[in-house]
C-alpha cells in the first residue's frame, strides 16, 4: 500500500508540474505573478489596469491574498528580488467600498494581515506596507510599486462557445454591443452622439456608450487594443458630459464611486463639457465638444428576450492561452500513465510473492484447479 501511495504522489505531482505561466511570470499554487518595479509605478487605479491589460481576455488583476500562506509567501517572494524596493509601498488588490467594508479584487472580506494600526484612515486603497509589510491604507493616487495576479484556473480553454447576439462588426459585453468608429470617420461629440442613433440592433437604438463600472471599462478598453483602427493617441468619445455641475451618462446617472476612480491624471480638468476616453494614458477625460475624436457606439440588449452569451465567447481565438489546453493535454497524458503504473505495480507485487509464502502457494493451487483452503496450506 505504501508503495502504491508513493507511486500515486509522484505522478500527480508530475502531472501539476506541468502547469505553467506566461514568461516572465512565476507560479505559486495555482496561480501567476508577476510584479512591476516603480520604473512602472501607478496610481492603484492605473495599477489594476495594467495588470488587465496583460493579456486580452483574461481577468489579471492586483494581487489577492485570502490564505495567509500565499500572502507569506508573496512577501517573501518579493523581498528576493532586485527591484523590489521595501521601503515603497506595493499595491494590491484591495480596496474600502462604500459601506466602508475593506474588499479584495474578487469581492471576498478582507479578513487578516493589516499591520499594527492599519487600516488607519488615510486612504481606501491597499498596499503591502513599506518596511514591515503587511496591508496598509493609502491614497489611491500615490504612484506605487505593484503585484499583478491570475489564476490558472480562470483562463478561458474554448475561445467561443456560443454564438454572439450583436451584427458582425460589434462587440458583445454584458447584455450590451459594442461599436468602435474610427478617426477616420471621427466626429465632434454632438454628431458622435447622431451618428451612433442611427444604429439599431435588435431594434434597440444605440447612442454613445454609457460605461458604468469599471469591469465595463476595462473590457472596452481591451476591445479597442484588438482593433487595428483604433490609434491611442486619439481620444474616445463616450456618453459622459456635464450637466448642471455633475458629469451624468447619456441616460442621466451620474458616475457612481466605481467609475469616478477611473478619470485620468489631473481630470477632470473643465477643459470642456464632453467626456473621452483620454488619448494616451487612458481614464476618462473632458475635452471641448467641438473636438473631432473616435466614438464608442452601444446598444442595450433586451435582458428578457437575449441570451447572454458564455463568458468565454468574447476571448479573441488568437488570445487564448494555448499553453493552458498543452498543460490539459500533458495532465490528461501523465494521469493515464499513472494508472498504467498502478496496475503494473500491483502485478509485479503479487508475482514477487516468494514461493514459501502462503499467499503464494493458494493462488498456484487454485491455478491448477485444486479446491483448497488457507488452512490446507
Amino acid at each position: 500500500m505504501k508503495t502504491l501511495i508513493i507511486t500515486l504522489s509522484c505522478c500527480l505531482a508530475t502531472a501539476f508540474a506541468s502547469t505553467s505561466c506566461m514568461d516572465g511570470w512565476t507560479l505559486f499554487k495555482s496561480s501567476c505573478y508577476k510584479f512591476f518595479d516603480y520604473s512602472y509605478g501607478k496610481s492603484h487605479t492605473y495599477a489594476e489596469l495594467t495588470c488587465n491589460q496583460q493579456h486580452k481576455g483574461w481577468w489579471i488583476h492586483l494581487a489577492i491574498f485570502e490564505d495567509p500562506k500565499e500572502y507569506d509567501w508573496a512577501y517573501s517572494y518579493l523581498q528576493t528580488l532586485d527591484n523590489f524596493k521595501k521601503d515603497m509601498g506595493t499595491w494590491i488588490g484591495i480596496t474600502r467600498d462604500t459601506q466602508y467594508t475593506w474588499k479584495w479584487a474578487n469581492g471576498a472580506n478582507v479578513a487578516y494581515g493589516w499591520a499594527e494600526n492599519q487600516p488607519s484612515g488615510s486612504g481606501v486603497c491597499g498596499s503591502i506596507r513599506r518596511d514591515t509589510g503587511g496591508y496598509n491604507d493609502d491614497k489611491c493616487s500615490a504612484v506605487r510599486q505593484f503585484f499583478c495576479e491570475y489564476e490558472l484556473s480562470n483562463l478561458p480553454i474554448k475561445a467561443t462557445k456560443l454564438p454572439s447576439p450583436c451584427p458582425q462588426g460589434w462587440d458583445y459585453y454584458d447584455f450590451s454591443c459594442y461599436k468602435f468608429i474610427g478617426h477616420e470617420q471621427g466626429q465632434i461629440y454632438s454628431q458622435a452622439q447622431a451618428e451612433c442613433n442611427t444604429f439599431q440592433v435588435d431594434t434597440k437604438t444605440a447612442h454613445l456608450a454609457n460605461i458604468q463600472t469599471s469591469e465595463e471599462y476595462n473590457h472596452v478598453y481591451s476591445y479597442f487594443e484588438t482593433l487595428e483602427n483604433f490609434h491611442g493617441e486619439i481620444g474616445v468619445w463616450v456618453g459622459l458630459r456635464l450637466a448642471d455641475e455633475h458629469w451624468v451618462w447619456g441616460d442621466g446617472t451620474k458616475m457612481n464611486a466605481d467609475t469616478v476612480r477611473l478619470w485620468a491624471p489631473d481630470e477632470p480638468s473643465y477643459r470642456g463639457r464632453c467626456g473621452s476616453i483620454h488619448k494616451e494614458a487612458g481614464g476618462f477625460s473632458a475635452a471641448a465638444c467641438d473636438h473631432v475624436k473616435q466614438y464608442l457606439c452601444e446598444a442595450e440588449l433586451d435582458l428578457l428576450t437575449t441570451s447572454k452569451p458564455d463568458p468565454g465567447e468574447q476571448v479573441p481565438e488568437s488570445s487564448v492561452h494555448k499553453g493552458s489546453i498543452v498543460m490539459l493535454v500533458v495532465i490528461a497524458v501523465v494521469l493515464i500513465g499513472c494508472v498504467a503504473v498502478l496496475v503494473t505495480t500491483i502485478a509485479v507485487c503479487r508475482c514477487k510473492r516468494s514461493p514459501g509464502d502462503k499467499g503464494y502457494t493458494l493462488h498456484k493451487y487454485k491455478k491448477l484447479g485444486y479446491a483448497v483452503n488457507s488452512d490446507q496450506i
